[in-house]
C-alpha cells in the first residue's frame, strides 16, 4: 500500500527548531569530547592534526544535544557533500553539510526508528529516465523525472520506506515527503542496483506470526514495490555484484549467506512480485553454528582482489572478519575484529578493510596475497591498527573518492556528552 502526501511544505516537523537551536550548545559538549578523545584515545601529542596511522582524524560533526540512543546507518552524496545519518531512537535523519561542518536539517516527518538511508542522485534518476524512453513497453507518464534527488529511509517500527524529494539542487538537505511504501515490518538495509534500475530493501523478521523475510525491489520511477525476493531468515547487510545480476545477503539467524542470481534476466520494467524465476544458493560461513541469531551482519564486496570476486563478512560470534570467494563461498582467510560490528568497507586503493565495532574502535585490516600451488592465490588478513573511537560506534560510511571514513559516536546515556560523527581520512 502506498500513501502519497502533497508536496506542500518542507520537512521541518514539530520540534525541529528546538533541535537546530541546540546545535550551538551541542558544539560546546563535542569540543570537550574531542579534547578528551585526543588526549586519551591513543599516544596523542595534544595536536589536533594528530595522525593515528593508518587513519587521520580530520574533525567532527556535532549532533544536537538532545540526540540520545543508537545511531544507525549512513549515506553520503559526494556531489553536494551532504551526509545522512539515521538516529534510531531519535526517529530522525540528521543531514550534515560536511564541507562547512554544519548540521543543516533533522528530518523527522513520519519516521519511526529509521535504520537505513539511501540518496538516489538526480543524475542517476535522469540516466534511468533515458533508459526507460528506449524501452518498447514503457509508460510515458512515469519517465519524466523531476530535477531533484530522492532520499529513501527505512523504518524498523512501521516497516515503511519513506521517500523524500530534495528541494532542488541547492536545497541543502531540505526534503519534502513524497511517498510511504509499506513493507509491514523491520525495513532495514537499502541498496540501489544500477543494473536493474531498482532500489532493494531488506525486511521481515520471520518469527512465528511475523512478516516473512524478504528483499523488496522498488521501482524509483513510480516508487512502487515490483518484486519480492523471499529469504529463509531476516536479512541483514546485502551486497550486489558489479553487474547487478547477483545479490549476496547475510541471514544471521541461519548463520549463512543467501545468494540470489538472475536479477538481470528481464527488462527492468517487466517484473512480477515472485521469487520463482531466481536461482538460489546458500553458503554456510565457516566456523559458525546454526541456531544462534548473533552471527554474520555486515558485508562488503570486492571485485578487484580475487579472480571470482570477494566477500568480506563481519561476524559477531565469534567476532571475526571472514574473506570468502564470491563464486563458491570458499573461505579464503579470516582474522579477529572488535565485538559487535555493523559496517565493513573495502578500500581497493590501499587493499584494506575498515570494520567499525560497538566495542569502541575501527579495525583496519590489510590483505596480503602470495602465489599458491593451485591456480588460486593464498590470502592473509592482518589487523594493522585498532583506531580508537568510542563505545557504541558500530556503524560507519567510507567514501572511496575522498578517502574519508565517517563514524558516528552515540550518546547512549543522558549523562554522556553530546553525540557526534568522527571524520577520518585513509592514509
Amino acid at each position: 500500500m502506498i500513501r502519497r502526501q502533497a508536496k506542500d511544505k518542507l520537512v521541518f516537523s514539530a520540534g525541529h527548531e528546538e533541535i537546530m537551536a541546540e546545535m550551538q550548545r551541542g558544539r560546546e559538549h563535542v569540543l570537550l569530547v574531542v579534547i578528551v578523545f585526543l588526549h586519551f584515545g591513543g599516544d596523542s601529542h595534544g595536536d589536533e592534526s594528530y595522525v593515528e596511522y593508518p587513519l587521520q582524524l580530520l574533525g567532527t560533526l556535532p549532533l544536537p544535544a538532545s540526540s540520545l540512543g543508537r545511531l544507525d546507518h549512513l549515506s553520503f552524496d559526494p556531489s553536494t557533500e551532504l551526509l545522512y545519518l539515521c538516529g534510531f531512537e531519535d526517529s530522525a535523519v540528521f543531514v550534515f553539510d560536511v564541507g562547512s561542518g554544519r548540521l543543516v536539517n533533522a528530518i523527522t516527518q513520519e519516521l519511526a526508528n529509521p535504520q537505513g538511508a539511501l540518496l538516489l542522485p538526480y543524475t542517476e534518476r535522469q540516466r534511468l529516465s533515458n533508459h526507460l524512453v528506449g524501452e518498447q513497453n514503457h509508460r510515458q507518464n512515469v519517465i519524466d523525472f523531476a530535477p531533484y534527488a530522492q532520499l529513501y529511509v527505512t523504518n524498523d517500527e512501521t516497516g515503511e520506506v519513506n521517500v523524500f524529494d530534495q528541494n532542488g539542487k541547492d536545497g541543502m538537505g531540505k526534503f519534502i515527503l513524497d511517498t510511504n511504501i509499506e513493507l509491514l515490518e523491520d525495513a532495514d538495509n537499502v541498496r540501489y542496483n544500477a543494473g536493474t534500475g531498482l532500489v532493494y530493501v531488506g525486511y521481515g523478521d520471520g518469527a512465528e506470526g511475523m512478516v516473512s523475510p524478504a528483499i523488496a525491489a522498488i521501482d524509483p520511477s513510480t516508487n512502487e514495490q515490483v518484486e519480492r525476493i523471499s529469504l529463509p531468515a531476516h536479512p541483514e547487510s546485502f551486497q550486489l555484484s558489479p553487474s547487478g545480476d547477483t545479490l549476496f545477503c547475510n541471514t544471521p539467524n541461519t548463520s549463512s549467506i543467501t545468494v540470489v542470481s538472475g536479477l538481470l534476466g528481464r527488462s527492468i520494467r517487466q517484473h512480477s512480485p515472485s521469487s520463482s524465476s531466481y536461482n538460489y544458493n546458500t553458503w554456510r560461513v565457516p566456523g559458525t553454528a546454526p541456531g544462534n541469531d548473533n552471527k554474520c551482519f555486515p558485508m562488503a564486496h570486492a571485485q578487484d582482489l580475487h579472480v571470482n570476486g570477494t566477500l568480506f563478512v563481519g561476524c559477531r560470534e565469534p567476532p571475526v572478519l571472514a574473506m570468502l570467494d564470491a563464486e563458491s563461498g570458499r573461505l579464503l582467510a579470516s582474522c579477529p575484529i572488535g565485538q559487535h560490528t555493523d559496517d565493513v568497507w573495502w578500500d581497493a586503493a590501499r587493499r584494506r578493510i575498515y570494520v567499525s565495532a560497538r566495542e569502541g574502535f575501527v579495525s583496519v585490516v590489510e590483505v596480503t596475497s602470495f602465489p599458491a600451488a593451485s591456480s588460486y592465490a593464498e590470502y592473509k588478513l592482518e589487523v594493522i591498527a585498532n583506531v580508537t573511537t568510542a563505545y557504541g560506534s558500530q556503524t560507519s560510511y567510507f567514501d572511496v573518492a575522498s578517502r574519508r571514513l565517517f563514524v558516528p559516536v552515540p550518546r547512549l546515556e543522558s549523562s554522556d556528552p553530546a553525540a557526534y560523527v568522527l571524520i577520518y581520512r585513509a592514509l
